[in-house]
């Protein structure tokens, strides 16, 4: 049986050495969203490679799993037209169906649709499928994205970056935890200095919820969990700060990425939620340095 694996942000508060565990299950090999054939508002078009189109919305949580005689018991014959689910995820499965209209169940493993079944029946533990239909084609639909922007498009030598990281198209954030590195440019390099979270910013993902912030220097990390309850961010909003110092011999252009090891979105029940990153760029090159507008 697989375990929760934790990730630990350590910071530093007046003086205090503090430690935020923050939980996450274990990555999953599948993804069950609930989809249509016909438009229902909040769901999102996709247009299949047969010329047919589907509308895929919201995630089931991740209590869903397929049916098997282990999780039902040994007196159900399990189908593979089954998924199985506890109790109070179940109920919210059904309520979902009701209040959407939702007739098909879709299945996606890395962002790639792999199955269309449509919904035969909705019980308390049980969801029934039949018509299973193999898709195979890449969407991307649901996935949070991650922005790394820089304050200025060009530097000089010993100049100060600054990259702001954002994230939007994410439902139902409870806490994440972003770390940025640079890579590139021609010689020297841009080495990260601080890392920071700004709660004070308007536009800050846990503006409007209590949330404790924490940002790990020696690791170079930020993150933040709310003290109960998420939020939904389709625009895009505030995570974090991380400032790097271009060093005297530096030249080129410098990208920054997202650290995948140190870096993750969770959901109010834990779930890690998927995400892309885009980035722009610093050119680090004697003479004025340029202000990127935003």
């Amino acid at each position: 049986m697989k375990t929760k694996r934790t990730k630990t942000i350590e910071a530093w508060a007046g003086g205090f050495a503090i430690a935020l565990t923050l939980a996450a299950s274990p990555a999953k090999a599948q993804t069950y969203r609930l989809a249509s054939h016909k438009a229902i508002n909040g769901f999102e078009k996709v247009q299949l490679a047969d010329g047919s189109t589907v509308y895929l919305g919201d995630a089931v949580p991740s209590g869903a799993k397929p049916c098997s005689t282990h999780n039902k018991g040994r007196d159900h014959t399990c189908t593979a037209a089954e998924l199985s689910l506890s109790g109070s995820l179940a109920a919210r499965i059904a309520m979902s169906v009701q209040r959407t209209g939702a007739n098909l169940i879709a299945v996606s493993r890395d962002n790639v649709l792999i199955e269309l079944s449509e919904i035969d029946a909705v019980s308390l533990s049980t969801i029934t499928l039949r018509n299973t239909r193999q898709v195979q084609q890449a969407v991307d639909v649901g996935t949070a994205v991650v922005t790394l922007s820089t304050r200025s498009a060009s530097v000089t030598p010993g100049d100060a970056v600054t990259v702001d990281v954002f994230v939007s198209g994410v439902d139902q954030l409870r806490t994440f935890q972003v770390s940025v590195e640079a890579t590139g440019g021609t010689s020297g390099s841009l080495d990260r200095v601080e890392a920071s979270v700004d709660r004070e910013r308007a536009d800050y993902v846990f503006a409007t919820i209590q949330a404790i912030d924490a940002a790990d220097q020696l690791h170079g990390r930020v993150g933040a969990t709310t003290m109960g309850g998420s939020v939904n961010a389709q625009d895009k909003r505030y995570l974090g700060t991380f400032t790097f110092m271009a060093s005297r011999d530096a030249s080129g252009t410098f990208g920054f990425t997202v650290r995948p090891l140190l870096s993750f979105l969770s959901d109010a029940i834990a779930q890690d939620l998927a995400y892309r990153t885009t980035a722009n760029a610093v050119q680090v090159a004697t003479g004025k340095t340029t202000r990127v507008t935003r």
